[in-house]
């Protein structure tokens, strides 16, 4: 534990050393002598449902790493020779079969992407995406002032031409940096979503949620938040996919769609510079170059240095609790033989 106070508040920080079982309420309790006398509180900690992303996935952030996101885009709409406009009927695994292009007509033929410029074989072109998702397809006319304000329009979409948005089935790929802990992400909209570890398809479901086993849940009446937990084991830049798809608008205006955090009781939207609570996104990442830690102390003369690798942390007792001091670009540390610190050191992965 560690225990701050500021302003005549005490804060008390503390991790648990394993990860607690979700789905079920714990309690928390803690002891103090406030001006001589004993005091304890217990609280109720209730914990939801969360996936643990793999540690193997994790990046780390280099020169080359761009803010933002990779967007692919497809439509399948009433502008198709059969005139269809669901092909995807809002399942998670038919959507993915609609971005991949494999799905064919009751003739027999395939369709072709209405957000490519090739109408005669299925092409799909990621892009480049900076800044937020808060995307809406009236973002031109007005604002549809949900969760935030300033909406803008669907990238390549709204380029289309296209008198609604329909049959839309959209990728997003990203690489979340995320401390160690746990996280908070959300969806808003009416459209379903599956949302998955790495950016394969296959990879670890994070979130789901379609009209597989109820053709009524997407789209949902007017929009919604969908919000999923994940746990990051360590500090590092986690790849995350999002399959969205919609139909058609249910009560809304346009297809909309809002990605965030939540943190403090408040909503973040995600890669938000001018918000310093805000989870950063970037397009792509390099490869994390893990570090052995290591701890020397050595003394000449009236010296005592102290070298190490990774993050130098202290406590008063052998068993902790542990402080983080200083990461290795501080190493090393010399003191006097009669100023060096009374207490206990180790080097841990940073």
């Amino acid at each position: 534990l560690q225990v701050s106070k500021a302003n005549g508040i005490t804060t008390v920080t503390g991790r648990f050393p394993t990860l607690l079982e979700a789905g079920i309420v714990h309690e928390v309790s803690i002891n103090a002598t406030v001006g001589g006398a004993a005091q304890g509180q217990t609280f109720a900690v209730n914990v939801n449902n969360y996936s643990v992303l793999p540690e193997g996935s994790r990046g780390a952030l280099t020169g080359d790493s761009k803010p933002g996101f990779i967007g692919t885009f497809s439509m399948v709409s009433s502008w198709q020779p059969l005139d269809v406009s669901n092909v995807h009927g809002n399942i998670a695994s038919v959507a993915e079969q609609q971005l991949s292009g494999v799905l064919e007509d009751e003739t027999g033929l395939g369709y072709y992407n209405e957000a490519s410029t090739n109408f005669s074989e299925w092409v799909v072109n990621p892009v480049e995406l900076d800044g937020v998702i808060n995307w809406f397809e009236q973002a031109f006319e007005n604002d549809a002032v949900l969760n935030f304000p300033n909406d803008e329009e669907w990238p390549v979409l709204s380029e289309l031409g296209a008198p609604r948005l329909e049959g839309v089935v959209a990728e997003i790929t990203t690489y979340l940096e995320l401390e160690a802990g746990y996280h908070q992400l959300g969806l808003y909209s009416e459209g379903g979503h599956k949302v998955t570890a790495t950016h394969s398809p296959d990879g670890p479901v994070l979130s789901l949620y379609d009209s597989e086993k109820n053709e009524d849940s997407v789209p949902t009446y007017y929009g919604r938040s969908q919000i999923f937990d994940i746990v990051a084991p360590r500090d590092g830049l986690y790849p995350i996919r999002i399959l969205w798809f919609q139909s058609e608008p249910n009560q809304e205006t346009g297809l909309m769609l809002e990605f965030y955090t939540v943190k403090d009781r408040a909503l973040h939207l995600v890669n938000d510079v001018s918000n310093p609570k805000s989870i950063r996104a970037f397009q792509s990442a390099g490869e994390v170059q893990d570090v052995t830690p290591e701890i020397v102390i050595s003394s000449d003369g009236a010296n005592v240095t102290l070298e190490w690798i990774g993050m130098l942390q202290m406590s008063n007792q052998v068993d902790g609790p542990w402080e983080d001091v200083a990461d290795d670009s501080q190493s090393p540390r010399i003191w006097s033989t009669t100023e060096a610190p009374m207490g206990y050191a180790r080097a841990v992965a940073p």
